[in-house]
């Protein structure tokens, strides 16, 4: 699997994490929810996120060093 592949695939089990939180969010009001949203979600999106834009890096990183030390053409 790609770096690419990789990103593409925990963006979108962020996104659907998010969606199905958010429907539960619209039934559970209470302390222990706001409790959850605080230490897990909100914890888990941030990592998640920055996770994402390691990846972005990585891909970049690695897309410059093929590039620097892929097979050089003679002349």
């Amino acid at each position: 699997m790609s770096v690419t592949g990789g990103r593409a695939k925990v963006q979108i089990a962020l996104k659907d994490l998010l969606a199905k939180w958010d429907r539960v969010k619209d039934h559970w009001h209470d302390d222990v929810s706001h409790a959850f949203q605080e230490n897990t979600i909100d914890p888990l999106e941030n990592q998640v996120r920055s996770a994402l834009n390691a990846m972005d890096k990585m891909r970049e990183i690695l897309h410059r060093m093929k590039s620097e030390c892929g097979p050089r053409q003679q002349y």
